[in-house]
């Protein structure tokens, strides 16, 4: 999985929990002290493991974490990967092309990263049908990624999903509109 997703997430608990809570969770993950590049990759079980040790350390539902984390995480990836986004996108924009324009790029330059996949289908303007697939089922980061894509952009979204993997669906399917 991408360094950057690990180093949000330490983020993300500094931010909101603070330094002494980041460093309980890494103890309770059992990873040490290990520093997390945002350019490097690390084994998906790892960034799992994280997950878990929060929402113990934290004392919530893991699932509730994984949207917030997706908000915050969003303006770290427009940042690494701005230069893949057209200017003239909106956030709705951005969302549909998020395959095509980041994720292919990803993997055909560097094999070892393998993002969600995304199917989108444009309804309208303002109205995105997104399915998302993948073995992580970390659909909550997607959701809070499209969020923290419209805060950027200073626009308003809603998302309300309709299928998940987690309720047994053979993928998520959400719908992204203005």
């Amino acid at each position: 999985m991408h360094g950057i997703l690990y180093k949000s997430l330490k983020e993300f608990v500094v931010d909101q929990y603070g330094r002494d809570t980041w460093n309980e969770i890494r103890a309770e993950a059992s990873v040490g002290s290990k520093l997390y590049l945002p350019v490097s990759t690390y084994e998906d079980e790892e960034l799992f493991e994280l997950v878990r040790a929060a929402a113990a350390v934290i004392d919530q539902k893991a699932e509730d974490l994984l949207e917030p984390f997706g908000e915050i995480i969003a303006a770290q990836l427009l940042d690494a990967y701005g230069n893949l986004v057209s200017p003239d996108w909106t956030a709705i924009d951005l969302v549909e092309h998020t395959e095509e324009h980041i994720h292919t790029v990803l993997r055909t330059h560097n094999p070892e990263l393998t993002p969600p996949e995304l199917e989108c289908q444009r309804q309208s303007d303002d109205r995105v049908i997104v399915r998302y697939q993948s073995e992580r089922e970390l659909c909550g980061v997607a959701i809070g990624i499209v969020r923290g894509v419209a805060a950027h952009y200073g626009e308003t979204i809603s998302v309300s999903e309709h299928r998940c993997m987690h309720s047994g669906d053979p993928y998520c399917e959400f719908i992204v509109s203005s």
